[in-house]
C-alpha cells in the first residue's frame, strides 16, 4: 500500500512543478464556484497539463454529488491508469449503462467492480465500476467562476467529454 500512495503523491508533486514551471494560474484550492478564474482560462490550463503526457486528458464537470471538489464550473484532469492499480478513495470516471460518464470516488472492491459513491450521495452508485466501463482517474481539478456556456471556450462541447458527479 506504501508504494502506491507514494507513486501517487510522487506524480502529483510531479505535476504540480510542472504546472508552476508552466505558470498555470488556474490551479488553486478553491472549491467549485469560489474563483475568480475563467471557465477559458481553466480549460486553457487543463489542456495544457493534459498535453504532458498521452494518457491524460480533459473533460467538463457537472453535477452535485461532488461539490466542493467539482460541479458545473469545474473542469477535470483524468488519466487512463491501469485498473488494476486503483484503490479505495480514488476518484475514477466511468460509463454508466446509460452511457454517461460518472465521476465518484471509490468505496470498495467486490468480486463483481469497485463500489463507487458520490461525496454527496446518501447510496452507492447502483453500478459497480469495472474493467469495461472504467474510462481513467481524475488527479486534477481547476474550477472557473462561470460556465461552458458563458466562457466562449475555443474548445467545443464535442471535444471535452462531459462528466457528471449524479446524485442516485
Amino acid at each position: 500500500m506504501q508504494k502506491k500512495s507514494s507513486h501517487y503523491l510522487s506524480k502529483f508533486v510531479s505535476t504540480i512543478a510542472a504546472v508552476t514551471f508552466l505558470g498555470l494560474s488556474s490551479l488553486q484550492a478553491a472549491p467549485a464556484g469560489k474563483t475568480t478564474i475563467s471557465y477559458e482560462k481553466a480549460l486553457s490550463d487543463a489542456v495544457k497539463i493534459a498535453g504532458m503526457k498521452n494518457s491524460w486528458s480533459v473533460m467538463r464537470g457537472a453535477g452535485n454529488s461532488m461539490v466542493p471538489l467539482y460541479g458545473e464550473n469545474s473542469v477535470l484532469v483524468v488519466e487512463k491508469a491501469s485498473f488494476t492499480k486503483l484503490s479505495a478513495g480514488m476518484v475514477v470516471v466511468y460509463k454508466d449503462s446509460e452511457g454517461s460518464l460518472v465521476a465518484h470516488p471509490l468505496t470498495g472492491k467486490t468480486g463483481s467492480g469497485w463500489v463507487a459513491q458520490g461525496i454527496n450521495n446518501r447510496g452507492v452508485d447502483p453500478e459497480k465500476v469495472n474493467e469495461e466501463n472504467y474510462v481513467g482517474v481524475i488527479f486534477g481539478v481547476l474550477n472557473a467562476s462561470e460556465g461552458w456556456q458563458e466562457s466562449g471556450a475555443e474548445y467545443s462541447a464535442e471535444q471535452i467529454p462531459l462528466v457528471y458527479g449524479k446524485t442516485f
